[in-house]
């Protein structure tokens, strides 16, 4: 049977994630790069990373709430339109030779603004441009491009590219951003919101309300959440793990990453079919199980073919499990509250994971780098057998959400049916 293709829209939107996430995957490897060129303090240093990050966890439901409630397609050009701006100055600041660490600071913290905005506005728009069959296909897509883009090709640019010159990556994610906001102005139709009297926290509490009222979206965050932070305990430390047991040497650390990573591109293309295959919840509580399982096998491993292996089946189990999430999220909650439901579902996620990191830490130094990798599969494992079979039920129920516009003072609501079984 000849499968349906995917709207030219939908694979334009799929060319812009493409062509900005090589831009993100040049600006990921540069900006620590170009940090140690202005400073050697370990703790200015590792500071980027939290300029890069923290402003989307402060930001992320006020984006949410804000992306239901404009005209997507224009918040998504000035998204990508203002980062192009910022990392041109930073581009020119550098090449000018006026660049400082706190100039890193200053455009990673920018751009880690605009990043929910985006984010949230992409998984917002996508339930609206493809029938219902075809969004875990058109979210597969997008998931492998977003990974190979970022994680592959982009790091390996600009690694490369910062060596001719440390402003090239800056100047290539900016162009990168150019033109993603033009693919995007062909690519997305300009939605219509009904104007909202309430305000901008009025929102965000009507997005954390959602949640409250509906099991399903409890059921499957709370379980994408503590598999994030069992994600975080394993790869906080796993440097430690390559370095100490595995002796691995720089460029072999950074091989079985990149070898890993392919496990992301495969799982987000194989998505589509296990969704499709198994139902949702079926697919997301596997997806919990197959990584849960390659957690202790790196515990017993003293090979670094083994290691890439599991952390290869990890990456794969773990974009089954995003794919079937953000498609199980966007069959069930309404047009107008699509940028809510995924902002409360990417915080969870934002705050699990470094927590987990945390935790996985504090366990190593307690009882070893080994036996916290058990942990973790043993607690992940537990859990997915706890919360499992309820969100299996719960989606098999077709339990929808019941929201009215008098409670939650939306007038676009309108609840769908969902278009998984599981």
């Amino acid at each position: 049977m000849k499968r349906s293709p995917l709207p030219q829209s939908v694979r334009r939107l799929v060319t812009a994630v493409a062509v900005s996430s090589v831009g993100d995957g040049m600006a990921l490897v540069a900006f620590p790069l170009l940090a140690v060129v202005y400073t050697h303090r370990p703790v200015l240093v590792a500071g980027v990373v939290v300029a890069e990050r923290l402003p989307a966890l402060l930001l992320v439901l006020p984006a949410g709430a804000l992306v239901d409630r404009v005209n997507r397609r224009r918040l998504m050009m000035v998204t990508e339109l203002s980062r192009f701006s910022i990392l041109a100055g930073t581009t020119a600041l550098v090449v000018a030779g006026s660049g400082s660490i706190w100039l890193v600071y200053a455009a990673a913290m920018i751009l880690g603004a605009f990043s929910p905005l985006h984010q949230s506005a992409s998984a917002a728009v996508l339930p609206e441009m493809v029938d219902g069959r075809l969004l875990a296909r058109a979210n597969g897509r997008l998931g492998s491009v977003e990974v190979a883009g970022q994680q592959v090709v982009g790091q390996a640019l600009g690694g490369f590219a910062f060596s001719l010159g440390k402003a090239i990556p800056f100047a290539g994610d900016s162009l990168s951003f150019l033109l993603s906001a033009l693919l995007l102005r062909r690519a997305v139709k300009p939605n219509c919101p009904e104007p909202r009297r309430e305000s901008l926290w009025a929102g965000v509490r009507d997005g954390l309300r959602i949640y409250g009222r509906q099991r399903t979206l409890r059921l499957m965050t709370s379980l994408i959440g503590v598999l994030a932070m069992c994600q975080g305990a394993v790869m906080g430390i796993f440097v430690l793990f390559a370095r100490v047991d595995l002796r691995l040497t720089d460029s072999q650390f950074g091989l079985v990453l990149a070898v890993s990573a392919v496990g992301n591109v495969v799982g987000a293309l194989a998505a589509e079919r296990i969704y499709e295959r198994f139902g949702g919840g079926w697919s997301l509580a596997g997806a919990g199980l197959g990584a849960a399982v390659s957690y202790p096998i790196l515990a017993f491993t003293t090979s670094a073919v083994s290691a890439a292996a599991a952390l290869t089946l990890e990456a794969l189990a773990v974009m089954v499990g995003v794919v079937s999430s953000t498609t199980m999220r966007q069959s069930i909650v309404p047009a107008g509250l699509q940028g809510r439901a995924r902002s409360v579902h990417l915080l969870v996620t934002l705050a699990s994971a470094p927590l987990g990191a945390l935790a996985g830490g504090l366990l190593a130094g307690a009882i070893g780098l080994r036996t916290t990798f058990v942990t973790a599969g043993i607690l992940q494992f537990a859990v997915v057998v706890l919360i499992g079979p309820r969100l299996i039920l719960a989606v098999r129920s077709r339990r929808v959400i019941d929201l009215t516009a008098a409670a939650l003072a939306v007038t676009d609501a309108t609840p769908r049916t969902p278009s998984f079984s599981g």
